[in-house]
């Protein structure tokens, strides 16, 4: 069964919201919620298809604080050179670039990866200058463990960022970290579909598909199961690549569907507070609720295969790891008294 958003769906307004020519102005959802796109990061591909206000607005806000970032990004990775480091840049400003406007994809960090063997003094320099407040700055690349440093380094390429020149992945590295990255947080927020959506359409004639599927088989099938997942959610045009035809399991499109539609949701990493109980007892069935993992983020937690099997073991015991740590937390806030 090809699964999709439906027309009826509030995220139908995001189909195909990523391209040079965006869908015709289009009337506002049954269950529209700006609330949602805002929070999801979405609103303003949302406002290239609903001329809403509030769509509107965000767009130009993103608009106005991108160039801040950008400057910001371009300062850190000439700080870092100065001193004989050689940052990649990854995801956020290096996602904006698969959009016709950058402004379409906003962003509030930067995420540079260093040579692991350097990372300890790259960070050490960043906190001397006090930058390290505006950068991730991540020990190689995350999401690409079954990828070696030299490798995606010597693939990298350059994009023009503000006043500098800045080291990005290959496209081929970069489509799987975003996919990756994605999957392992359950896909929880539509721009990250989004990303994929852009990053497969805009990517060139050299394209290689047979890197792209190179590594870990496991983390292979998640990369496919986040570009099928583009496909059906959000109507991204696999034709002409390999992946076209795929399917995956109607769970994991429910799986998605459900935490873009819970303003609340959390990567299954967040715990829930000692404080809370103690001081709030009354919200801990609520807490239950927004913190439960999804079904897909628990399934790569565990690094599980994606098959039909029921997901439920996995995300309750996913959850029990959280909740062991509530004691920690209380013997901890006893002894701080």
């Amino acid at each position: 069964m090809h699964l999709q958003v439906t027309a009826d769906s509030p995220f139908s307004i995001l189909r195909h919201s990523w391209r040079d020519h965006p869908p015709s102005a289009a009337p506002v959802p049954p269950g529209y919620s700006s609330s949602l796109l805002l929070a999801g990061g979405a609103a303003p591909l949302a406002w290239r298809v609903i001329k809403r206000p509030e769509l509107r607005d965000a767009y130009y806000l993103a608009r106005l604080r991108q160039p801040f970032w950008i400057e910001r990004a371009a300062n850190a990775i000439e700080f870092l050179r100065a001193r004989g480091f050689d940052p990649v840049l990854i995801k956020g400003p290096a996602a904006a670039m698969l959009y016709p406007d950058r402004a379409l994809r906003p962003f509030c960090d930067i995420d540079l990866c260093v040579d692991p063997a350097r990372f300890d003094a790259a960070r050490d320099a960043l906190a001397s200058a006090g930058e390290l407040g505006f950068v991730d700055l991540h020990r190689g690349c995350p999401d690409l463990r079954d990828r070696t440093w030299d490798d995606l380094f010597a693939r990298s390429r350059f994009i023009e960022l503000g006043t500098v020149s800045a080291r990005v992945l290959a496209e081929e590295d970069h489509l799987r970290l975003l996919a990756l990255h994605a999957m392992k947080h359950g896909c929880f927020r539509a721009l990250w579909l989004c990303d994929i959506a852009a990053g497969i359409e805009s990517r060139s004639a050299s394209f290689d598909w047979n890197l792209f599927l190179a590594g870990s088989t496991r983390d292979t099938e998640y990369a496919i199961t986040a570009i099928v997942l583009a496909q059906d959610l959000l109507g991204a045009d696999l034709s002409g690549t390999p992946l076209d035809g795929n399917r995956v399991p109607a769970w994991t499109i429910a799986s998605v569907v459900k935490d873009w539609s819970l303003q609340s949701r959390w990567p299954g990493g967040r715990p829930i507070a000692a404080t809370v109980l103690l001081s709030q007892p009354w919200r801990i069935p609520t807490l239950f609720v927004e913190r439960f993992p999804s079904a897909l983020e628990s399934t790569v937690v565990f690094r599980a295969p994606i098959n039909r099997l029921p997901r439920f073991p996995l995300q309750f015991v996913y959850m029990l790891t959280k909740l062991v740590a509530i004691p920690r937390q209380l013997i901890s806030l006893y002894r701080n008294r």
